[in-house]
């Protein structure tokens, strides 16, 4: 197969590894797979230089099920959620600080089946909440605090370093169910340059996804709103514009009045929009 490793369906850090060690087609590495493979990590080369299995919907349609949901134990908060934390989607959850972003990270991180990976880079991560709601939807906290991987990447640099430990991570046989970042806007506004920061949070969701369709794992993110004026009228989007909302799956609008909480689903390619629900922690 004499075509660029550039065109296979591999995160680009693992491509330009190939490229800087002379692999820069297919034949190559199939021609020195050993010497390869000694030099950078491509266990999974078979799997991206064969042709795609064809799946049936039906089949599509059994393997969500047996995706087994994630529960924030708020009912209000599931109804909405429900069939979009799923295996390869990207969910983020967006609103003002104080709107329950980082509070509903942490149900989610007690709720799914599985280990969790929580980078955190604004110092949010709180072990204490997430041992009280732990032990208050489950009882037994430990088990809980076990399966939750955390990770501080403080600005772009950290986050990079973070998505290529996580592949290297994966590779060596270690399963999750859900990442977690809280949050995508703290290290990416750093970026001043525009265009450096799109292609960024480009080069950073490209290469989740695929981890994400590789080993099977749910992707939410946090986002901060911002403010707009345009003519005279102000109106809060979420950071980074249409360019991030197009890459997102489901968008859930948070805000808060008192001790009440409310939650939106603004985008959806699963149920559509929905009105929103009140609920409490």
């Amino acid at each position: 197969m004499n075509r660029p490793v550039s065109s296979l369906n591999l995160p680009q850090s693992v491509v330009n590894k190939l490229e800087k060690e002379g692999f820069c087609l297919c034949d190559d590495v199939k021609e020195n797979f050993e010497a390869a493979q000694a030099k950078v990590n491509i266990c999974c080369w078979p799997s991206v230089t064969t042709a795609p299995k064809l799946k049936t919907a039906l089949e599509l349609c059994r393997e969500e099920l047996n995706w087994k949901s994630v529960t924030t134990f708020i009912p209000e908060l599931d109804d909405l959620l429900r069939d979009e934390v799923v295996a390869g989607a990207v969910t983020e959850l967006t609103g003002f600080p104080g709107s329950g972003k980082t509070q509903v990270c942490f149900h989610l991180s007690v709720g799914v089946s599985g280990e969790v990976v929580f980078i955190c880079t604004n110092r949010s991560f709180s072990p204490e909440r997430v041992k009280e709601t732990a032990e208050k939807f489950v009882g037994d906290a430990e088990p809980i605090m076990k399966k939750i991987q955390c990770i501080e990447a403080m600005d772009v640099v950290e986050l990079l370093a973070s998505v290529s430990f996580l592949e290297n991570w994966l590779s060596d046989g270690n399963c999750i169910r859900l990442l977690i970042i809280d949050s995508i806007s703290w290290p990416l506004k750093q970026q001043t340059n525009v265009q450096e920061r799109t292609s960024l949070i480009y080069t950073i969701f490209q290469n989740l996804r695929i981890l994400a369709n590789r080993y099977k794992f749910a992707i939410v993110v946090t986002n901060d709103l911002t403010t707009r004026v345009t003519g005279g009228v102000v109106y809060n989007p979420s950071a980074f514009s249409d360019g991030f909302y197009h890459i997102v799956n489901t968008r859930m609008l948070l805000s808060r009045e008192g001790d009440t909480f409310n939650a939106r689903i603004v985008k959806s390619a699963v149920n559509g929009c929905q009105t929103g629900m009140c609920f409490k922690f």
